[in-house]
């Protein structure tokens, strides 16, 4: 979880006692503990030693408790060094660098005030113009991550699928162990890494090889690769996603026996199918959720396209069931994209 930083105005005192370089609590004279914050669970505040005598001498802290008049802290931040202090040297709240910094990435892409649970909007993937196709276009966008404890925001972005991941645009995003391959799906993630927005490609759909560093991830889609290796051609609308040419999942003869068939949708999800079908015969197409019984869309009749208008669901293997329903009958299921509900719904 990111530290939520407070802030007082005015805020200083001088130390009670002297503090050795290691001292890791400390008091302040009178009652000027109460001009500083008092963080809870996931918060703190920086703070500045000075010394009285030369006013020369600096050392950063992170307050993380003021309880009691005793403050609480981690020494040496911000590239300063941990000291000791004498008594009635100087400890104040100012601006430091860090903080500065954290502003920075916010205007940047990083982490920003919080955003409602489950929230997501942007981050529309699209196959980048270079050819072939190893570079995913990720357009600008904001979410809360995956534990709903911090907001993910990033500019526009690319990302290759030519080797491991690193840092910045225009770099290479593959997970952790990962390298390219033929026919597989792979799933898009934005991070924070090192405190800075980035994006990278997982066979994962929790994550599982997030480069090193991550702190926070937020899933944002799925793109396929052909057998080239290469991101297979799709357009991205809101939560509807198309393949540039319809792909044959199945053309084979079925009976009436029901049984599970895997579509062009990326695994790990529910997705809604988008589809057309026919059949020599009779046939039913049914959610996997419904069980081995279900009868949900039906052809009775020959060589009838039907669409059943988004309306099946897969189950996380990409699969849904199918069975004739009047003897043997030749089907064949053409997948042309699919609605991702986990995805941001704008365009």
């Amino acid at each position: 979880m990111t530290t939520q930083l407070l802030y007082a105005n005015n805020a200083a005192g001088t130390l009670f006692a002297a503090i050795t370089n290691t001292s890791t609590t400390f008091t302040l004279n009178g009652s000027a503990a109460s001009l500083f914050p008092s963080p809870s669970t996931g918060q703190a505040f920086y703070g500045t030693f000075t010394d009285a005598a030369t006013q020369t001498l600096i050392e950063i802290v992170l307050v993380t408790s003021n309880a009691a008049g005793v403050l609480t802290c981690t020494r040496g931040q911000d590239g300063t060094s941990a000291l000791s202090w004498n008594a009635n040297d100087i400890f104040s709240q100012r601006v430091v660098r860090a903080e500065l910094q954290k502003f920075e990435a916010a205007a940047d892409g990083g982490v920003i005030a919080s955003v409602p649970n489950g929230y997501i909007n942007g981050f529309t993937l699209s196959n980048d113009v270079t050819l072939p196709n190893t570079v995913l276009d990720i357009a600008a966008g904001i979410a809360a991550d995956s534990t709903n404890a911090v907001a993910i925001a990033g500019t526009a972005f690319t990302k290759s699928t030519a080797g491991s991941w690193a840092a910045g645009s225009g770099n290479n995003g593959m997970g952790t162990g990962l390298t390219i391959a033929a026919s597989t799906w792979y799933h898009v993630f934005a991070i924070l890494n090192a405190g800075s927005y980035d994006v990278y490609f997982d066979t994962s759909p929790v994550a599982a090889n997030k480069p090193s560093g991550t702190t926070a991830f937020r899933y944002i889609g799925s793109f396929e690769t052909n057998a080239s290796s290469q991101i297979a051609l799709f357009f991205q609308f809101g939560q509807r996603f198309y393949w540039a040419a319809g792909v044959t999942d199945i053309n084979e003869v079925i009976d009436v026996t029901a049984a599970l068939y895997t579509l062009s949708v990326p695994p790990g999800f529910n997705t809604y199918p988008i589809l057309q079908f026919q059949a020599s015969g009779g046939m039913s197409l049914w959610s996997p959720f419904a069980g081995a019984t279900g009868n949900h869309y039906q052809i009775n009749g020959n060589d009838n396209w039907q669409n059943p208008a988004e309306g099946l669901v897969t189950n996380t293997a990409s699969q849904i069931y199918a069975r004739s329903t009047n003897g043997t009958s030749t089907m064949l299921v053409e997948t042309y994209g699919y609605v991702n509900p986990h995805v941001a719904p704008n365009f």
